[in-house]
């Protein structure tokens, strides 16, 4: 349970974080679309995640493959991200006003 808590804490800071950013950094005309379609997202994300792990998990609500499996897709995320975030010089696109 104090797992959860935690995890649960961390997931609503990043998603509060996320929503600060689309919302300062999104031009005014655009800013109530593209909040609802990251929301919308989100929540859908939250959704399919709870269906895959009703499907994967056993009744105990945890499993050691499972467990490393998802530390593995977040090792696996986290390259990708670097090695995008490098061919980009490490510096965001210019978003064309």
């Amino acid at each position: 349970m104090a797992g959860m808590f935690i995890f649960g804490i961390g997931v609503q800071g990043a998603k509060i974080a996320v929503d600060t950013i689309v919302q300062s950094d999104t031009a005014d005309a655009y800013r109530g679309r593209a909040f609802s379609i990251y929301d919308v997202l989100f929540n859908v994300s939250e959704c399919i995640a709870a269906g895959v792990a009703i499907l994967v998990l056993p009744n105990v609500g945890w499993s050691r493959s499972v467990q490393i499996g998802l530390v593995l897709f977040v090792w696996l995320v986290a390259a990708v991200y670097w090695r995008l975030m490098q061919a980009l010089g490490h510096m965001p696109r210019e978003v064309p006003s």
